[in-house]
């Protein structure tokens, strides 16, 4: 059993890659650090290798041999997104999901050039209860609570209840985040740090029917936010659903806030960070 795990994991390492910046320009002298996890059937670990890219952003990993590659990327200035990889050669996975080598289609990974910060409005998780019924609730980006009138988030939930002591495992749900006066959109990215300067919607909406074969009744969402008074900002959300009445649904928000109005710039510096405005 061991030589055949090894057989299929101990692969030989063949990877090409080209590095550029969030604005597809390619970068020459980017760092990387290739870390690749091994299993021969009789020992495992981690072997490690460094390269830099050409000129044209573009390098190569060999000479190695495991199941799984993982890369870093460095230079001064930028910063790496990290959102491809790791990179998978053993044949334990799917071949789908293997990674195939192709000198003429490098793997383009990207690095975000640093603009700057800017002074920002920066808040770890807050969470806020959320009514079954629909009931709006109505959140403030800049003091971090949640208001009567006004604010910069509504969020609505509605979804049903079981029965005092029991919990539904499936049912329809939505939510509903609304945005009175600006917009958001939804982002898959790891790094917002310019917010898109159009393309806003004024409401955001998810729900469940609760006859999906992955049904969860909760998500993990990313959003660009525009105020009414065009400030941005970037938030990080999850919101679950509790059917047991002496449980609340709720909603956790991690959000960064540049409050000077156009201003689409959200990277953050701790050391600028705007003091928190009173409610």
């Amino acid at each position: 059993m061991g030589k055949l795990l090894g057989g299929l994991n101990h692969k030989d390492i063949e990877f090409y890659g080209k590095a550029v910046d969030q604005a597809g320009t390619p970068l020459a002298d980017v760092a990387v650090y290739a870390s690749v996890l091994y299993n021969t059937g009789l020992t495992s670990g981690m072997d490690k290798s460094e390269t830099k890219s050409d000129a044209r952003g573009l390098f190569s990993i060999s000479g190695m041999k495991g199941r799984t590659l993982g890369l870093s990327l460095v230079k001064p200035g930028y910063e790496y997104d990290g959102e491809k990889g790791p990179f998978h050669f053993t044949e334990l996975v799917g071949e789908k999901d293997r990674y195939t080598p192709d000198k003429e289609n490098p793997v383009i990974l990207t690095m975000w050039k640093l603009q700057s910060a800017e002074p920002m409005v920066q808040f770890d998780r807050r969470s806020f209860k959320l009514p079954a019924s629909g009931t709006a609730g109505r959140s403030s980006l800049s003091t971090g609570k949640q208001v009567s009138n006004g604010g910069d988030l509504i969020i609505e939930t509605k979804h049903p209840l079981a029965e005092p002591g029991k919990w539904l495992i499936r049912y329809p749900w939505s939510v509903t985040i609304s945005v009175p006066g600006g917009g958001l959109i939804e982002s898959t990215s790891r790094r917002m740090y310019e917010a898109p300067e159009s393309g806003y919607s004024a409401a955001f909406k998810y729900e469940e029917t609760g006859e999906e074969e992955s049904f969860k009744g909760q998500f993990d969402k990313r959003f660009y936010l525009k105020t009414r008074a065009g400030a941005y900002a970037r938030l990080v959300v999850d919101l679950s659903t509790q059917t047991n009445p002496k449980d609340s649904s709720y909603i956790g928000i991690i959000w960064w806030l540049n409050p000077a109005p156009g201003h689409r710039n959200l990277e953050f510096d701790p050391a600028k960070m705007v003091p928190l405005a009173k409610p």
